[in-house]
């Protein structure tokens, strides 16, 4: 799955993909969803949505999309 950036790791990119993946847990959390359970109706793994949401793995824009479909957000919203 390709980056949403160019250099997904370098400080500003770094910076930018954690504060996004925070945005992404408040939604979810606020819509009263379970992890595992967001994961799985998104068909990718607790794992991995968790590391979107703490930053620590990237994530193509059409993960993103698929993300914010599936919470009703628009990705203008979470960027």
């Amino acid at each position: 799955m390709p980056p949403i950036l160019k250099h997904p790791f370098d400080q500003e990119s770094k910076i930018y993909i954690t504060k996004v993946g925070a945005v992404l847990q408040c939604i979810r959390e606020s819509k009263n969803i379970e992890l595992s359970h967001a994961a799985r109706s998104m068909g990718i793994s607790s794992n991995r949505l968790q590391g979107i949401e703490s930053g620590a793995k990237d994530y193509s824009i059409k993960l993103l999309f698929k993300i914010c479909d599936y919470y009703e957000v628009s990705v203008l919203d979470v960027v």
